[in-house]
Parts: C-alpha cells; sequence; structure tokens
C-alpha cells in the first residue's frame, strides 16, 4: 500500500472521528439551534422595520426578542400552573379519577340489572371489570409520564432560554448568518 494511499485512509478515518464527535457533541443541542434558526427567520423582517425606524441596531434587535421571551414566559408559567394542578390531582391518594370510574361502572350496573335479561346482566358483570383493570394499568403509567414530563421541563426552559440568545445574536449578525442557515 502506498503512501498517499495511507494518508488517504487515515485522513478519512479522521474526518469520520471528528464529525460523529461533533453529532454526538451537538445532538442535545439540535433543537435550540433550530428553534433559534426559525425564530432567526421570523423575527428579521420585524427586525428591519424597526431598524429602519429606531437606527439603533441592539434596540432593533432586542424588542422582538423580549417579546419572544415574555410570551414564551408567560405559555410556560400557564403550563406550569396546569402541570402543578394535573400532578397534585393524579398523585392524591383517594384517586379521585379511579372513583369515578367505579362510580359510572356501578351505576351501568345497575341499569343493565334493572332493563336487561339475566344472561346479558352477567356478561355486563364480566365487562364492567374492564374499566378498573384499565384504570388500574393505566393510572400509574400516566402518572410516570406526567412526572417524568415535568421534570423535563427546566430542560426546555433552559433550551429556549439558549434559543432566544442565539436568535439574538443571529439577527444582530445581519442576514449572513440566515442566509448560510437557510
Amino acid at each position: 500500500m502506498g503512501q498517499d494511499r495511507r494518508f488517504n485512509i487515515v485522513a478519512a478515518f479522521v474526518i469520520v472521528l471528528a464529525f460523529l464527535a461533533a453529532v454526538y457533541i451537538t445532538k442535545a443541542f439540535i433543537t435550540t439551534i433550530l428553534l433559534s434558526i426559525f425564530l432567526a427567520y421570523i423575527l428579521h423582517p420585524f427586525y428591519r422595520k424597526l431598524h429602519d425606524i429606531t437606527g439603533n441596531k441592539q434596540l432593533s434587535v432586542a424588542i422582538p426578542v423580549l417579546v419572544v421571551l415574555l410570551v414564551f414566559i408567560f405559555i410556560f408559567l400557564g403550563a406550569i400552573g396546569a402541570l402543578a394542578t394535573e400532578l397534585s390531582i393524579l398523585l392524591e391518594p383517594g384517586q379521585p379519577l379511579r372513583e369515578e370510574i367505579e362510580e359510572f361502572s356501578g351505576q351501568a350496573m345497575s341499569l343493565a340489572h334493572t332493563y336487561l335479561p339475566t344472561l346479558a346482566a352477567r356478561y355486563m358483570d364480566r365487562l364492567s371489570e374492564l374499566p378498573m383493570a384499565a384504570a388500574s394499568w393505566a393510572l400509574p403509567a400516566l402518572r410516570d409520564w406526567v412526572t417524568s414530563g415535568a421534570s423535563s421541563v427546566p430542560v426546555l426552559f433552559t433550551e429556549f432560554t439558549v434559543a432566544v440568545f442565539f436568535t439574538y445574536y443571529m439577527i444582530i449578525d445581519g442576514p449572513g448568518t440566515l442566509k448560510w442557515a437557510l
């Protein structure tokens, strides 16, 4: 094997390794980067209008970025409030949802015994166990899903904040960054 051939193989290996390392490092930030590119693309016309009016580059960028940040904070606080309410309902020891299912199932059974023949009522008895089985299986899974979603809220908030900073720098850098990104 010639010297050039070995060099090409080693160079290709180093390039592939560098690419894989870059992908591994940036995979956590890819949504943040994409969100900031999207926000910069959306906010750039607004920035241009403000820059024409004010003539101040930093102020023209800061206003739309602050508007986006405030809107996100209001949405974030509303979501946190709703999530806290739902978590408190799900984590209550009385499990009101389970009680509602039992009550509905009991009412359906009493109607079945009243208006249906004996054989159909027996089938309804067996079918009435299905909602309880489904609830006993689904409620813990739902609780785990909601709590894992709640634990990822700080990470999402941080990602959005970083995306806002990236957006600020992409807009202030000018259309060169947007042209490069798109």
